[in-house]
Parts: structure tokens; C-alpha cells; sequence
């Protein structure tokens, strides 16, 4: 079970950032068992960690913009017939 929380994977975490200055960013980590030599066991995870804030909120923003614009499509009327030249409706 172990294993498999050290198994390659890429995990997002909200956290303090490094420089101590008490702010709270997002950030991935791209998580690699490491392995001893003799026989391949595990024996710890490592890998980098970045900041990914500005992802996470562009990704906010669409998610606001989208929900916005379903509401505004929600909100038009639909036309149940045709539209003529015009677009006016036809029986």
C-alpha cells in the first residue's frame, strides 16, 4: 500500500511558500520512488515541486466565465419553430 503512495504521480497542494513570507500558493509536485541499487526496493520519494497559482486561478476564471455564459445562455429564449428571412417565427 505504501508502494503506491510512492509510485510516479504528480500531486497539487496549497502551501506556504519556501521564502517563509507566510503566503499561501499552489504548487505540483512530480513525486519518483527512489530505489536502492542492490535489489530495487523503495526506499523514499522525491522530485521537484513548482508553482502552479497562476494555473489555478486562470483555471478559477474559466470555470466563473463558464458558468456566467451558461447562465446567460439559459436565460435566452428558445424558438420553437423555424425563422423566416427575417427570423421572424413560423407556425
Amino acid at each position: 500500500m505504501w508502494r503506491d503512495a510512492l509510485a510516479p504521480a504528480s500531486h497539487a497542494y496549497r502551501g506556504a511558500r519556501p521564502a517563509c513570507d507566510g503566503q499561501y500558493r499552489w504548487f505540483c509536485i512530480d513525486r519518483v520512488a527512489a530505489r536502492d541499487d542492490e535489489n530495487g526496493k523503495i526506499i523514499s520519494g522525491t522530485g521537484p515541486a513548482y508553482d502552479i497559482e497562476d494555473r489555478k486561478r486562470a483555471e478559477d476564471a474559466l470555470r466563473r466565465a463558464k458558468y456566467k455564459l451558461r447562465q446567460i445562455i439559459d436565460a435566452v429564449p428558445a424558438f420553437s419553430g423555424g425563422g423566416g428571412p427575417r427570423l421572424e417565427p413560423t407556425i
